[in-house]
């Protein structure tokens, strides 16, 4: 089996470090910006999954999304930030995204989403 890339969107270098060593089995890319991201996904097309922080300097959270989308129209992204569900921001998003996650994260809900996405499953969990 081929090795699994996550790209992980956070400009928080804490969050970062916290989810490589939370996640070390998948190959894990960090970018701290949106046009950094966009710079690596535009070189590696074998990423399987998007986590992206929704604050962000530059391109806000939606900008993002829809400039993946663009890129790979087909590739999994997670919304992660400090955003409840129900504020505006991830209602707005929600239908552009695969699933979201919170800040901070729990590993083993993040797990079977992570596990769920890379594996194309993308029904929503309940």
């Amino acid at each position: 089996m081929s090795e699994r890339k996550i790209l992980l969107i956070d400009d928080e270098r804490v969050v970062c470090e916290a989810f490589m060593v939370a996640f070390d089995e998948y190959k894990i890319m960090i970018a701290s910006s949106g046009e950094q991201a966009l710079d690596i996904l535009r070189l590696h097309a074998d990423i399987g999954l998007v986590i992206l922080d929704l604050v962000l300097p530059g391109l806000s959270g939606i900008q993002l999304v829809n400039e993946i989308r663009r890129i790979n129209p087909a590739l999994s992204i997670v919304a992660f930030s400090g955003y409840s569900p129900q504020d505006e921001v991830i209602k707005e998003l929600r239908p552009s995204v695969d699933d979201f996650i919170e800040k901070p994260f729990d590993i083993k809900h993040t797990r079977v989403v992570i596990e769920r996405l890379l594996n194309k499953d993308k029904s929503p969990l309940q």
